[in-house]
């Protein structure tokens, strides 16, 4: 074999070979794009197992003009509540994500270790609390979730309103009431 040649095969094989890493790393890379497509839709800030048996959800959409399998739908002119338990709220959340506007639980009787737990993980982003009637609100801002208002002069996203038998947390605010 010349040397020409075997310059030649050397370079096809380290082509193969290159194409073939290449075409792994986009498979891999594609993968990997698809699992966090579908699994970041129903990313929420708080849906805890242990929350379950006292934990009610409430979605604020666009108006839905349609049932709901286990939720309760409240319309206005222009939006929808859909009302729901922990058991179906992330079905619901998946078949309606591109409609929610604002999400919230609200928690009843909540035990110490809740309250402990939701201060805990909110404690470092908190900007802002205040005390209305009986309740105390925070307002709490954190960069990795996509959806903020402003407020006072600053990004808000997590809303907390915290009586004696219930805590209420609001992304990015709570719209149902509380």
């Amino acid at each position: 074999m010349l040397k020409k040649e075997k310059i030649l095969l050397k370079l096809l094989n380290f082509g193969n070979i290159f194409f073939m890493h290449t075409l792994k790393f986009r498979f891999s890379a594609f993968f990997i794009l698809s699992l966090c497509l579908l699994i970041m839709p129903i990313y929420t800030p708080f849906f805890k197992s242990n929350y379950n048996d006292k934990a009610t959800y409430f979605y604020y959409t666009t108006k839905i003009d349609y049932d709901i399998k286990n939720a309760k739908i409240i319309n206005s002119a222009n939006n929808s509540i859909i009302v729901c338990d922990f058991d179906n709220a992330k079905n619901i959340k998946k078949n309606i994500n591109n409609q929610i506007l604002s999400e919230s639980i609200r928690i009843d009787n909540y035990s110490q270790k809740n309250y402990d737990e939701i201060l805990n993980k909110y404690n470092n982003y908190i900007l802002k609390t205040e005390k209305v009637d009986n309740y105390e609100i925070i307002y709490c801002y954190d960069s990795s979730l996509e959806k903020f208002i402003n407020i006072f002069d600053k990004k808000i996203n997590i809303q907390i309103a915290i009586s004696k038998n219930q805590i209420n947390i609001g992304y990015p605010l709570i719209l149902n009431g509380f």
